[in-house]
């Protein structure tokens, strides 16, 4: 995906703010904070559903770009099927209800409200892309003869050579998407199931960063663990 500095970011976000700013429904009226069920919408053009979409609550959201039925849960904890049309966001239902949760809604709403944006800005790189089969299978025979014979044991120690593993949900606090890795790698998201398949299963879904995407995190992590071991070592001198 395209590299965005924060700058970009910032502009990005303002241009949608302006336009939920002009919209009739708040327009010449005082605005302390933006509703984000608004903003997705009747700015963004997306259709926002309410459902229970996991047993146990650890799944808040989900969306897609493409067509595709994803499995959603009655109130009863009977299993069934939700059909999303590529511009529809999910959010659990539990979150629609309680008073308390409104800050994770939100949190939530923006998030994948977020993954649409960038998928309409950035239409070719962002999201999971749809590869020509049988541009797969040819890619797969080249492979297939040595990546078959591999255990998994083997598959780990090669994908450790070409990949580094981010828990999102470790290093984020707070962080509710649906992809609990991310899989830092130069390597496209074909050839990452046709070298590691058993690897790969493990960590779906996951969302696929570039090695510069990946320093850029690093170096964050690394000012703020610099940054936390000064306010230790200030706090222990006091």
């Amino acid at each position: 995906m395209k590299h965005l500095s924060r700058f970009d970011i910032k502009a990005i976000a303002g241009k949608y703010v302006q336009a939920y700013m002009a919209l009739p429904d708040v327009r010449n009226t005082q605005i302390y904070r933006i509703d984000p069920e608004l903003l997705l919408e009747k700015v963004l053009g997306l259709n926002v559903e309410y459902q229970h979409l996991s047993y146990d609550g650890s799944i808040l959201g989900m969306t897609s770009f493409t067509e595709m039925g994803v499995q959603v849960f009655e109130d009863n904890d009977s299993e069934a099927f939700f059909f999303l049309d590529g511009k529809t966001v999910l959010v659990e239902k539990e979150l629609n209800f309680d008073s308390k949760l409104k800050g994770r809604k939100n949190f939530t709403l923006m998030h994948e409200g977020s993954h649409q944006i960038f998928k309409m800005l950035f239409p070719n790189d962002y999201g999971i892309r749809i590869f020509d089969f049988n541009q797969i299978q040819k890619f797969k025979f080249k492979e297939i003869t040595t990546m078959t014979k591999l255990t998994l044991e083997q598959q780990e120690l090669l994908f450790a050579n070409d990949c580094k593993l981010i828990n999102l949900r470790y290093e984020y606090h707070g962080y509710t998407g649906t992809e609990k890795w991310a899989i830092v790698t130069e390597l496209a998201e074909e050839e990452l199931w046709v070298k590691y398949p058993d690897v790969i299963r493990r960590y779906t879904p996951f969302i696929l960063l570039s090695m510069a995407q990946g320093e850029v995190i690093t170096e964050y992590q690394n000012y703020e663990a610099r940054e936390r071991m000064r306010r230790l070592l200030f706090r222990t001198r006091i």
